[in-house]
């Protein structure tokens, strides 16, 4: 049985965009972490202190 957009819009889109706001908010704050260490002294002084950097 098919649903019709609107209602599938109306019962499950705003479930939907609201993960879809979620996903992305938790990828961009990833991102902007990952990079802020990966450029920083701290990414060079965990790396000493486990003995992974020559």
């Amino acid at each position: 049985m098919a649903v019709s957009w609107r209602s599938w819009l109306a019962n499950e889109g705003v479930k939907h965009l609201c993960l879809l706001i979620w996903l992305s908010l938790n990828i961009l704050l990833f991102w902007k972490t990952f990079l802020l260490y990966n450029q920083g002294p701290e990414y060079h002084y965990i790396h000493q202190m486990l003995g992974k950097l020559s």
